[in-house]
């Protein structure tokens, strides 16, 4: 669905327009107009506190796809899940998407809930 445009949004529960990928096109329009032209520094300082909202938009919509990757003790072993076909498929166009492993995305999501449902202190335990 990235491919077409659209993010999964968890408050809906459903797929939504990609609106980063708009002000992704905006910012390189911003910077070919801003690089089209010759601009003195106040010039270039006046227009970025002009569009300081949107820019501190776009940086913080950044930093939120970034993803904490766990990395726990031990050595590896073989768990077979069962799983609905379309988690499958989520978890392999994620893996193909954001160049992960699937270990690494499993692994981070069971960190993730049990940090969530009270196991902070084995998960502690449990990571480096």
């Amino acid at each position: 669905m990235k491919s077409q445009g659209y993010i999964w949004n968890d408050e809906i529960e459903n797929y939504q327009e990609d609106l980063t990928i708009e002000s992704k096109s905006q910012v390189e329009e911003i910077s070919k107009s801003i690089f089209s032209k010759e601009m003195s520094p106040e010039e270039l300082l006046r227009y970025l506190v002009q569009h300081q909202s949107e820019l501190l938009s776009l940086l913080q919509s950044e930093s939120s796809n970034r993803i904490k990757v766990y990395k726990f003790k031990g050595a590896k072993t073989n768990k077979t899940l069962s799983v609905a076909s379309s988690v499958a498929t989520l978890l392999e166009d994620y893996q193909k998407e954001y160049n992960l492993t699937q270990r690494a995305i499993v692994e981070t999501a069971l960190a993730e809930f049990f940090l969530k449902y009270g196991y902070h202190d084995q998960l502690k335990l449990a990571t480096t």
